[in-house]
């Protein structure tokens, strides 16, 4: 299994921390700047490391059909759609979970409410 399946336990994860995670991008690459001005590689070097770290929620991907939970399925370019590699960087990037995944329709939320209706 890949570190980047979505799994029950990482979509929760996820869930919770979204917001935070987007926020220690976007301050990751402020301080990326400063220190690129400051000339402090190895404070550098830290700051990729925690963005890894926020970033591998954002790279989850479906279980069932292996599309990006955080990007919307047709939106790509018509000439970037066709191409495995691309459409997912060109899609649309969603801000929040979805409640299903946007290719195959497979649901991210687990709750006893699911399991009563099946």
């Amino acid at each position: 299994m890949s570190l980047e399946t979505a799994t029950h336990s990482r979509l929760m994860l996820a869930r919770r921390w979204e917001a935070i995670a987007r926020f220690t991008m976007f301050g990751v690459i402020a301080a990326m700047v400063l220190v690129w001005v400051i000339g402090q590689p190895f404070i550098a070097f830290v700051l990729v490391f925690v963005a890894m770290l926020a970033a591998w929620l954002f790279n989850l991907r479906c279980e069932r059909c292996g599309w990006m939970v955080y990007r919307q399925f047709g939106t790509a370019d018509v000439d970037r759609a066709k191409d495995q590699f691309l459409a997912p960087l060109y899609s649309k990037q969603l801000w929040k979970q979805p409640e299903a995944c946007s290719k195959c329709g497979h649901s991210f939320r687990f709750d006893d409410t699911n399991s009563k209706a099946a």
